[in-house]
This record gives structure tokens, C-alpha cells and sequence, in this order.
């Protein structure tokens, strides 16, 4: 709560805002690292804490052509 009454008077003016937050970086991470343990104290102990996994790579084609040997031995 302290916090967030620090970061108020910044209001939607980002210079401001962006001051604040350099001000009172450690109470920001001090709050970060309380709510990441809150998850991990409180969340379910049988399922990944972030969710369904994403991948987010992608493939570099999007076809494979299972007869590669064929054409290759043909050729």
C-alpha cells in the first residue's frame, strides 16, 4: 500500500512515473519477489505454476517430404 501511494501523485505522466519508479525500485522488487513466493507457497503442488507451456519456436519448414532417399537414390 505504501507503495502505491509513492507511485500515485505520477498519475499517467510517464516521465513521472518513470522517476517514481526509479526512486522506489527496491520496494518494487521487494513486492516482485513477495508475490512470486506467494505463488509458489500457495499455487497447486501437481501442475507447472505458469501454465501450458508454449512453444514459440518455429519450424524452419513447414513440409517434409518422407521420400527424401527415394529421390535422392533415383537421381
Amino acid at each position: 500500500m505504501q507503495l502505491a501511494r509513492k507511485l500515485q501523485p505520477a498519475g499517467r505522466d510517464l516521465s513521472k512515473l518513470a522517476a517514481a519508479m526509479d526512486d522506489n525500485w527496491r520496494e518494487i522488487y521487494d513486492l516482485a519477489d513477495q508475490i512470486a513466493e506467494r505463488h509458489l507457497r500457495t499455487g497447486p503442488r501437481s501442475s507447472f505454476l505458469e501454465g501450458t507451456p508454449v512453444e514459440r519456436l518455429l519450424p524452419a519448414a513447414t513440409y517434409f517430404d518422407a521420400d527424401w532417399k527415394g529421390k535422392l537414390e533415383s537421381a
